[in-house]
């Protein structure tokens, strides 16, 4: 039970056209062109944990600047997919808002997606990389240097 949550939990009262804010760490391997849609997004490695669920933000709570700024270690880039797209791909979704520390404040828009995998992480090929696909960069580091070619 990851996070202390069942795996196999599904907070519906996140509708599915809820936007679900991730971090993405600033460097080239972790944004991919994709000429097809003509945007950035995350790759599939941006996304991948398989040993814990993958913690987003609900956009009903908070702003992309707010996602970022949580964590000032690095100067993140934001990106974004629905609740829906996590689902079609077999994820749930579970709300798991996170009380304040004396090194953090506290977040009420925190929430886990949980994947396949044993540990609740999103499994590489069937959920990572679909989820990725669709995902979008929402919120750019202007000072990292980005991929010119297609993945």
């Amino acid at each position: 039970m990851p996070d202390g949550h069942p795996t196999d939990i599904d907070d519906l009262s996140i509708p599915d056209h809820e936007l679900l804010y991730i971090r993405v760490f600033p460097d080239e391997d972790s944004v991919a062109h994709d000429t097809v849609r003509n945007r950035l997004r995350p790759t599939t490695g941006a996304l991948k944990s398989r040993d814990q669920p993958l913690s987003v933000d609900l956009s009903s709570l908070c702003n992309p600047e707010q996602t970022r700024d949580r964590d000032k270690s690095q100067v993140y880039h934001v990106a974004a997919f629905t609740a829906g797209t996590a689902r079609r791909y077999g994820c749930r979704i579970a709300r798991d808002p996170l009380n304040a520390t004396p090194t953090c404040p506290s977040n009420l828009a925190h929430a886990v997606v949980f994947g396949n995998h044993e540990s609740g992480g999103l499994i590489a090929k069937s959920q990572s990389r679909r989820i990725a696909h669709e995902a979008w960069i929402i919120l750019l580091n202007e000072n990292t240097s980005l991929p010119q070619r297609t993945s």
